[in-house]
């Protein structure tokens, strides 16, 4: 897929408040932009047509590779439970 405009100006409008957005330099698949009216942040999700949709910032995206759990146990000290970890106790 090209992201090619032929140097013309790429438009599209802000989802949050409507206006009309305009680019002169080309855009990339998934960049941030963000609309001059609102200060929305904004992500390109498709490129022709240019189709812009609100960020979307996960957060647990950096969590992603994270298998326990803490709790606080009576002694108010927090404690990890891996849910890898088979507790021998438990067999």
């Amino acid at each position: 897929m090209s992201n090619h405009t032929n140097g013309k100006l790429q438009s599209a409008s802000c989802p949050a408040c409507g206006s009309r957005l305009r680019f002169k330099y080309p855009l990339q698949l998934g960049e941030f932009v963000v609309c001059d009216e609102c200060d929305t942040e904004l992500e390109v999700l498709t490129i022709n047509p240019l189709k812009l949709d609100w960020a979307y910032d996960d957060p647990y995206e950096d969590d992603d590779d994270f298998d326990g759990w803490t709790y606080e146990d009576e002694d108010g000290k927090m404690k990890y439970v891996d849910e890898d970890f088979v507790d021998a106790e438990g067999w």
